[in-house]
């Protein structure tokens, strides 16, 4: 079976508004080919899933991995990587993930 990736309904929904955003401010060009590298980025990991840092602290089995402004946030599942959510580079990812973990669990979309 060829490794694969799943994404959370939030980090779909961050991907959407990342695309909005980029689109608008950038244009389309731009945004498809930012979210072209990420989908690249996101089949790697599930080929390479270690590749990313460890981050325990933050969640058992987290990683990351930075990529321009934005770091994901995954977990190796048997199939590839399940990616928990993706934020700005400039925020607090511990903070962030801490009000995540009040809400709702990953739900695969």
């Amino acid at each position: 079976m060829t490794p694969t990736y799943r994404l959370t309904r939030t980090a779909d929904a961050v991907l959407s508004g990342i695309d909005e955003y980029a689109s608008l401010h950038f244009g389309e060009a731009q945004a498809d080919a930012y979210l072209l590298a990420w989908d690249r980025i996101f089949v790697l990991l599930s080929r390479a899933p270690s590749m990313g840092d460890q981050c325990d602290e933050l969640g058992a089995g987290l990683r990351r991995l930075l990529h321009m402004r934005h770091v994901a946030f995954y977990r190796e599942i048997p199939d590839g990587i399940l990616v928990i959510d993706i934020i700005g580079a400039d925020r607090l990812p511990d903070r962030h993930l801490q009000s995540n973990r009040r809400s709702a669990g990953p739900h695969a979309s």
